[in-house]
């Protein structure tokens, strides 16, 4: 299978596809992944996960070819990573995440431009033509992200006590 990888804009900034088995043979890289997950997690949806659990499931979800992750990397340092999933209608933007210390950079952005062109190759022959994203309320921080890329509002889900 083809390694996919992309240097941003001849900067610093690479998206690398990550394949099951790199991460089956470099331990470091799992590691990293389990921490961006857990990372995110805790500061934007104020949970606390298992690592252990996480694990498992995590190479579970590798197993699933909907299932795709890339690693950010920036002068060959892991600096974040971005989970998707290609549904029926959509590709699922299901976690975006990046070290503190590289946010508000234009990184992020640079990111999303290149899955733009990256689903959009591989994605030609298929109706999906969006990325869908799920955020919660109060998670300002993506909200303003996805606000700079001009992303639309296509619905607002309600939850009501029983």
């Amino acid at each position: 299978m083809k390694n996919y990888q992309k240097q941003l804009n001849n900067s610093d900034i690479i998206v690398k596809k990550i394949l099951l088995s790199e991460v089956r043979r470099n331990k470091q890289l799992l590691n990293n992944l389990i921490d961006y997950i857990y990372n995110y997690f805790y500061e934007f949806e104020d949970i606390k996960l298992n690592k252990i659990k996480l694990a498992k499931i995590l190479l579970t979800k590798f197993k699933d070819k909907n299932n795709l992750y890339f690693i950010i990397k920036k002068n060959n340092s892991n600096i974040g990573m971005v989970h998707t999933y290609i549904s029926n209608k959509y590709v699922d933007l299901c976690l975006i995440y990046l070290d503190k210390q590289f946010r508000d950079q234009g990184i992020g952005i640079k990111v999303i431009k290149y899955l733009k062109k990256y689903f959009k190759k591989k994605l030609s022959k298929t109706r999906r033509q969006f990325f869908r994203i799920e955020i919660k309320v109060d998670n300002f921080y993506s909200h303003k992200f996805f606000k700079k890329l001009k992303a639309k509002t296509k619905s607002i889900i309600y939850l009501l006590k029983i």
